[in-house]
């Protein structure tokens, strides 16, 4: 699932990612928000794994 691209996914879907994942509250928000940030043409590109990267290591 990390290679899914952010535009294909849908909220649970994140959320069952987030779940494998372990994160913490503070992580599916920044998590999210990232996700919120993302422009249309960025979506196919930016993958599920790159988000949560920029989101575990800070």
């Amino acid at each position: 699932m990390d290679r899914r691209p952010i535009g294909v996914t849908d909220g649970p879907l994140r959320q069952r990612y987030l779940d494998q994942h372990g994160a913490s509250n503070a992580e599916r928000s920044r998590f999210q928000s990232l996700c919120d940030d993302y422009v249309r043409d960025e979506e196919l590109t930016v993958t599920l794994g790159d988000l949560w990267e920029i989101v575990h290591t800070g």
